[in-house]
């Protein structure tokens, strides 16, 4: 059954299922979880996954460079934003 399972997963394309499966239904006979958690375990793992996938194919597109940082940013090529006004944002006074 457990095969089963593992071939619905891949046929659905449940790609973070997939790799964590294994791990879940191991946790779920050591600590004695019910279906509910093992399935909402799966379920949040598929999202993180996604997202995470998500937020990499984004960047990619967007073909920014990975160690931008507020002291690394190119502000004098970019007129609209001012450093000043980022750098009083970055310190996130405006929370208090």
């Amino acid at each position: 059954m457990k095969k089963k399972i593992e071939q619905l997963l891949i046929d659905l394309k449940f790609k973070g299922m997939v790799k964590t499966f294994d791990e879940q239904l191991a946790l779920a006979e050591k600590n004695g979880l019910s279906v509910y958690e093992v399935i909402y375990n799966l379920l949040a793992e598929e999202l993180r996954f996604r997202q995470e996938r998500s937020m990499t194919y984004r960047l990619q597109i967007a073909r920014l460079p990975w160690d931008w940082t507020l002291n690394s940013f190119p502000f004098d090529l970019q007129p609209g934003v001012r450093k000043s006004r980022m750098m009083t944002l970055s310190g996130l006074d405006f929370i208090n």
